[in-house]
């Protein structure tokens, strides 16, 4: 069907005027979800929208946490979650996720223990949604690679490919020009620069 829910926002010895967010942290009043940035990818949520329902007891606040911080502050906040149609708390300060973080909607503002409250739409939509933004995990290179040299005649001019190498001896990108030096001893030679990324 379209509701994910369930009873016990409320715990016996709550707040009767109205449960708090601390009461239902104590409680693991709370539904919660796992994302999980495949490999070479970091995630960066910006918002979670959400279509809530409630009875006439249940919560009618919502707050969401995450694991980033062993969920101790909130993300976000909906004092008054309109019933239905969609809520949205926007997310700022989680960024570059690179393992799985599981997220806490807390449910609290509930008056009796009988109360129900969950994700619920009439309609057959996607009821709850977390928004945000992928990219790819850039390693900085560590080591410069001689991949090839030209021309190596004595006396005529020559060219030498070098490039950025992460610890793994994986091609990394280098974000900023680099400069190399050729330097010659006699018939020696060697060849420095630095790499930044």
């Amino acid at each position: 069907g379209n509701r994910y829910g369930g009873t016990g926002w409320f715990n016996t010895g709550n707040t009767v005027a109205g449960s708090t967010i601390a009461e239902a942290i104590a409680g693991n009043d709370y539904i919660q979800f796992v994302v999980t940035p495949n490999v070479g990818f970091s995630f960066t949520p910006t918002s979670f929208v959400f279509s809530w329902d409630k009875s006439g007891t249940g919560p009618k606040s919502v707050a969401l946490r995450s694991s980033a911080d062993g969920f101790a502050a909130d993300l976000g906040t909906v004092l008054t979650a309109a019933i239905g149609t969609f809520n949205t708390i926007t997310i700022s300060g989680l960024t570059n996720l690179t393992t799985a973080t599981t997220f806490r909607v807390y449910g609290y503002n509930g008056t009796a223990t009988g109360g129900t409250g969950g994700f619920d739409i009439a309609t057959n939509v996607v009821n709850v949604t977390l928004n945000g933004t992928t990219a790819p995990i850039i390693v900085p290179p560590t080591q410069l690679v001689i991949a090839s040299i030209s021309n190596q005649v004595a006396g005529a001019p020559f060219s030498i490919t070098v490039e950025s190498r992460d610890g793994s001896n994986t091609l990394s990108n280098v974000s900023a020009a680099t400069g190399f030096t050729l330097t010659t001893n006699g018939n020696a030679g060697a060849i420095g620069g630095t790499t930044t990324g």
